[in-house]
């Protein structure tokens, strides 16, 4: 598979997963994107001169592609207090400072 990147196609593996009858079709094409993400992450960090492993620029790559599934809102608060609760579902630390 030659393809390039492509996190929208990660989103749409990512939501047919659940549905589809052929996972490991699914599953091969979604690490082939994890794949292609960790070999541009590794290229782009040779070309600014950035020592990275091979597993550090996969586990880099799995990490962006997943950030946004593991955050949930999981309550919503309205009246004289009004609050979001967030729930980090996942294994990793997200930056929440670009959310809006």
């Amino acid at each position: 598979m030659n393809e390039t990147f492509n996190p929208e196609r990660v989103e749409h593996l990512h939501q047919s997963l659940s549905s589809h009858s052929e996972k490991m079709t699914i599953w091969t094409q979604l690490n082939a994107q994890v794949t292609k993400g960790a070999e541009t992450l590794h290229h782009q960090a040779e070309q600014n001169g950035l020592p990275l492993s091979p597993l550090h620029s996969w586990w880099q790559a799995c990490y962006e592609l997943c950030s946004g599934y593991q955050m949930k809102i999981s309550q919503v608060e309205y009246g004289e207090e009004e609050y979001i609760v967030l729930t980090n579902h996942g294994p990793a630390i997200v930056d929440l400072s670009h959310w809006t």
